[in-house]
C-alpha cells in the first residue's frame, strides 16, 4: 500500500501504543464531546450552499436493506478496518478533510473510532486511511449512492488505496440537494455515506446500520395509575423519541445495551433472560456486572429489555436528569438481519418521551408478558428490580431501612449481604406487628470447592417467623439460618410476628462467610417491643389440642380516663385448632355503644346487624384483628370492651375487668400526658 502520495490521512492505531478502548477500562477520563448545534434543515428540503449544517437528523429513508446478508453481524470485534474518502464535485468547494478525519478514525473522542472504544468496552477497534480531495465528477441532477461510491472507490484506487483491504467504506460526499437524506448506509453492510459535512452523530446512527441497527419508535400515553405504567396494550406510537438511542434520534448518545449484545461487546454473562421471579440487580451500562435483563414475550415484541445509565463522555445527561436516575425499558425485536428498539415512556404523564425511564417506586405491567417489574432502588452502580413473570409469586422491593450488612473477604473475592426491614430501627412494635426482613447477598469466588454462607440469627422466645424463604435453612444447633451456595446472587425473606411474651428489646443479628468469618453483626438501633400493649383479657373453647383461644390487647391501659378525641386500639389474637366436622371456630368483639366509633376495623372481622357484634369465622390457624376506637362527645361514661370466642364450646362474652372512664377533658392529669406520643416513630399496621 502507497504511504507517500498526496491527499492521505492515516489514524494512528493507538495513543502512545494505548488503544482508546485500553484508556477507558484502566480508567482514564475521556473529555466529554462538545455540544453540537441545532439542526437547521430536515430531510427533504434542499439548500443552495454545497454544505448543509454541521449536524445530522435521520431520514426514513436514510439506508438501503442488504437482501444478501443472512443474518446481523455478531462478534464485530478486534480490529476492524475503514477507507474514508471525500472530496468535491468539479468546479465545487472540498468538504474540509480534518473535519472528516476528526469525525471518522482520530484518536479522539469525537470520533466514531473514539466513540466505538468506548461503548464496546475496548473489544472493537476501528482505524483506517483518509483519502481527500477527490473529484467526484459533475455534480449530478439526480441522487445516484452507487455512483457515487464506485467513483470514490476508484479515486482511492488510483492514489493506491484498494477497497478490497477494508472492511468497511465511509464515503462523505459533497452536498447533493437531490438526495433527501444526511447519511445512508447499507443494512447490514459495509458501506455509509454523508451527504455533505459529517458530524459524529451521522457516523454513530449509519454504522449502527452497518450492525444491522434498524429504527424504531416509542410507546407513549400507555395507561397509568399512581405509580404503575401498563404496556403495550394501550398505548399509542411515535416515531422515534428516543434519545438514548443513536438510531431514535438519540445523536451520539451510547448504544443501547441489546445492540452491543448483538454487536459481540456485551458477553453473555453482562445479559441476563429473566426466566423466573426474583430480585435482580441492573448495573451501570459500560460496566462490570448484569448490564442488560431481557424478559421473553410470546405476543408481538419477543423481548423487553432493560438497563440503566450514568453520565458518560457520551451520555451528556445532568445528573438529575430522569435519563441517569431510572431504568431504561425497550421493546426489542433482535431478528436475524435486524435489531429494533421500541422505547417505553415511563412517565405518560408529563408528555415528553425526554424522561422516559422507571424510577425508584415505578412499576411496570405488562399483561401480555404475564410481568411485573419494580423499580427498587438507583445509584451511581446500579439499579435493584423486582420481577415477577408467570404464574411465580409476586417478587416484591425491599424495605426502605438499611439496617445492616456485612462482608467476608475483599477485591473479587468480596463475598456481601446487606439486611433490609420494613419498618424503621428504634421503632415501637406492639403485640400483633410484623417486620419483614429482607437480604440481599453477593457471593463471589470461593477457595476451592468450599461455598459461601449467610446466616440470620434466631428469634427470641415470643417473636415467631412466620414466613421464611426457602433458601434460607434452619440449624437446629447452631439456632440459626443458614444458605450456602457458590458465587451468585441470592435474596431471603423473613417475616417476623411479635408475640405476647416478646422481650422487650429486639435487633436482627446477622453474618456472612467467605475467604473469612467475621463476627455477628447487630442492628444498632433496637426495636422497642411491647412497651404500649396491655393484656386486657381472654377466652377459650375447648380443651387440650381441641382448645380455641383469643387474647385481646389496648394500647390504653384498663381503667383509664379517656377525653374526647381520644382513640384506643384494641389487638386480638386468636388460635384457632380442631373444628367438629365442617364446623369453623369463630372469634367475636362486641359492638360499641353510641358514642364510640370504630373508625379502623381488619377485614377479617366481619359485621353483623342482627348480633350487633364483629365476628371472624375461620379453620384451624392463627388470625390477628385490629379496630381502632375513637371517643366521640356522646359516649357513655364507662366503657368495657366485651368479646367471645366459640370451637368446641360456645362460652359466655368475657369483659375487660377495669372499664375506661370518659369525659370531657376537666383539668386531671391525663394517662397520655406523661409521654409524648407523637415523638414515637412510625410503625407498620399489619
Amino acid at each position: 500500500m502507497n504511504t507517500t502520495r498526496t491527499g492521505r490521512i492515516r489514524a494512528g492505531i493507538g495513543l502512545g501504543g494505548l488503544s482508546l478502548g485500553a484508556m477507558l477500562l484502566a480508567g482514564t477520563p475521556m473529555q466529554a464531546a462538545p455540544a453540537l448545534p441545532t439542526p437547521l434543515i430536515t430531510a427533504g428540503m434542499e439548500r443552495v450552499v454545497d454544505d448543509p449544517p454541521p449536524d445530522f437528523v435521520p431520514s426514513e429513508s436514510d439506508y438501503v436493506v442488504n437482501h444478501e446478508a443472512m443474518e446481523t453481524p455478531r462478534g464485530v470485534v478486534g480490529q476492524r478496518t475503514v477507507l474514508v474518502v471525500t472530496g468535491r464535485w468539479t468546479g465545487g468547494s472540498n468538504i474540509n478533510p480534518t473535519t472528516v478525519r476528526n469525525t471518522t478514525i482520530a484518536d479522539s473522542a469525537t470520533s466514531l473510532r473514539g466513540y466505538l472504544g468506548a461503548v464496546s468496552q475496548g473489544k472493537l477497534n476501528l482505524s483506517g486511511d483518509l483519502v481527500a480531495d477527490v473529484d467526484f465528477g459533475t455534480k449530478p441532477q439526480t441522487c445516484s449512492t452507487s455512483t457515487v461510491r464506485d467513483k470514490a472507490v476508484a479515486q482511492a484506487r488510483a492514489q493506491g488505496y484498494d477497497r478490497a483491504n477494508y472492511d468497511y467504506l465511509f464515503v462523505a460526499m459533497p452536498y447533493l440537494g437531490s438526495c433527501n437524506w444526511g447519511g445512508i448506509a447499507q443494512s447490514p453492510g459495509s458501506w455509509a455515506m454523508s451527504n455533505g459535512t459529517p458530524s459524529l452523530s451521522l457516523w454513530v446512527h449509519e454504522f449502527g446500520h452497518n450492525l444491522g441497527f434498524g429504527h424504531g419508535s416509542t410507546f407513549v400515553n400507555c395507561p397509568s395509575n399512581g405509580s404503575e405504567v401498563s404496556a403495550p396494550v394501550n398505548c399509542a406510537t411515535k416515531q422515534n423519541g428516543d434519545y438514548g438511542d443513536p438510531m431514535l434520534g438519540g445523536g451520539s448518545k451510547e448504544y443501547p445495551a441489546n445492540y452491543r449484545l448483538q454487536a459481540g461487546w456485551l458477553t453473555e454473562d453482562k445479559a441476563k433472560l429473566v426466566a423466573r421471579s426474583g430480585m435482580y440487580r441492573l448495573s451501570t451500562l459500560g460496566t462490570d456486572g448484569t448490564q442488560l435483563l431481557m424478559l421473553a414475550r410470546s405476543q408481538g415484541w419477543p423481548r423487553l429489555t432493560l438497563e440503566y445509565r450514568q453520565p458518560s463522555a457520551y451520555d451528556t445527561f445532568s445528573p438529575d436528569d430522569n435519563r441517569v436516575r431510572g431504568v431504561w425499558a425497550r421493546y426489542s425485536d433482535m431478528a436475524r438481519t435486524t435489531t429494533k428498539n421500541k422505547q417505553l415512556d415511563g412517565t405518560p404523564e408529563t408528555g415528553t418521551t425526554q424522561d422516559p425511564t422507571l424510577t425508584q417506586g415505578k412499576i411496570l405491567v405488562d399483561e401480555e408478558a404475564h410481568a411485573r417489574i419494580e423499580i427498587c432502588s438507583v445509584d451511581r452502580t446500579g439499579a435493584i428490580v423486582a420481577v415477577a413473570v408467570g404464574n411465580d409469586s409476586p417478587a416484591y422491593c425491599p424495605g426502605d431501612f438499611l439496617i445492616g450488612e456485612a462482608s467476608s473477604g475483599s477485591g473479587s473475592a468480596l463475598t456481601h449481604v446487606r439486611w433490609y426491614a420494613d419498618v424503621a430501627p428504634g421503632t415501637k412494635l406492639r403485640i400483633g406487628d410484623e417486620v419483614t426482613l429482607t437480604g440481599m447477598a453477593d457471593f463471589r469466588r470461593s477457595i476451592g470447592t468450599l461455598k459461601n454462607s449467610a446466616f440470620l440469627d434466631g428469634l427470641p422466645a415470643g417473636l415467631e417467623a412466620t414466613q421464611v424463604s426457602g433458601g434460607l435453612a434452619w440449624d437446629s444447633t447452631g439456632k440459626y439460618w443458614r444458605h450456602d451456595a457458590g458465587p451468585g446472587q441470592y435474596l431471603y425473606q423473613v417475616v417476623v410476628r411479635v408475640g405476647a411474651d416478646a422481650p422487650t428489646q429486639w435487633a436482627p443479628r446477622f453474618k456472612v462467610q467467605g475467604y473469612s468469618q467475621p463476627d455477628w453483626r447487630t442492628m444498632s438501633s433496637p426495636y422497642q417491643v411491647g412497651a404500649a400493649d396491655f393484656l386486657i383479657g381472654e377466652a377459650s373453647s375447648g380443651s387440650g389440642s381441641a382448645l380455641t383461644h383469643v387474647r385481646w390487647y389496648a394500647d390504653v391501659a384498663p381503667g383509664a380516663k379517656l377525653r374526647i378525641g381520644d382513640e384506643v386500639t384494641l389487638t386480638g389474637m386468636a388460635d384457632f385448632r380442631r373444628s367438629i366436622g365442617t364446623l369453623k371456630n369463630s372469634a367475636f368483639l362486641d359492638g360499641l355503644p353510641a358514642g364510640l366509633e370504630a373508625i379502623h376495623v381488619s377485614r377479617a372481622l366481619a359485621w353483623s346487624s342482627t348480633g350487633k357484634y364483629w365476628r371472624h369465622d375461620a379453620g384451624p390457624g392463627q388470625y390477628l384483628y385490629r379496630v381502632v376506637v375513637r371517643v366521640g362527645a356522646d359516649a357513655p361514661s364507662q366503657w368495657a370492651p366485651r368479646f367471645k370466642v366459640q370451637g368446641y364450646s360456645q362460652p359466655d362474652w368475657r369483659t375487660m375487668s377495669s372499664p375506661y372512664q370518659i369525659g370531657a377533658d376537666d383539668g386531671t392529669p391525663h394517662p397520655e400526658d406523661a409521654a409524648d406520643k407523637s415523638s414515637l416513630p412510625s410503625r407498620k399496621t399489619p
